[in-house]
């Protein structure tokens, strides 16, 4: 792995991690358990970086078979067509789903873009309303 693309991953799992932590999902959530479609280098840097924090979330690589467990899910532009397919028909189930590039709009809360060198969020504010999620204004700011 060289030196750029962990630093891209570290990055994108900082940022994911503060996705985690400043979302309101409609009903209490004892234990988040956050999925990744396609992006081992994330899955390595987010166990890291979750290893020092106080509330910790369970991380897995998402599957059909265990889809439905998943409170937050990253699928990068990358990804399985099939899984992307899944992510789009969650319907209601108040997922957090975190997209990279273009490709993964449909279904996605938030898209993750890289402009002049650094990692931006854009909001998908209608499936955020529809899926019960509020982000805290540190989080909206954020995406400004």
């Amino acid at each position: 792995m060289t030196c750029f693309a962990q630093n891209t991953a570290r990055e994108k799992a900082v940022l994911i991690d503060k996705v985690i932590f400043h979302t309101q999902w409609p009903h209490y959530r004892y234990g988040i358990t956050v999925g990744v479609i396609g992006d081992n280098e994330l899955m390595h840097e987010l166990r890291q970086i979750n290893a020092n924090e106080e509330l910790q979330y369970e991380l897995v690589p998402v599957t059909a078979t265990n889809f439905a467990v998943c409170d937050v899910i990253y699928v990068t532009a990358r990804a399985d067509a099939a899984l992307q397919a899944l992510i789009a028909q969650s319907g209601k189930h108040p997922v957090m789903t975190i997209g990279e590039g273009v490709l993964t709009t449909e279904g996605v809360c938030l898209i993750l873009t890289r402009e002049e060198g650094n990692y931006k969020l854009k909001l998908n504010k209608q499936y955020l309303a529809d899926k019960g999620l509020q982000l805290s204004a540190t989080l909206l700011a954020l995406a400004g």
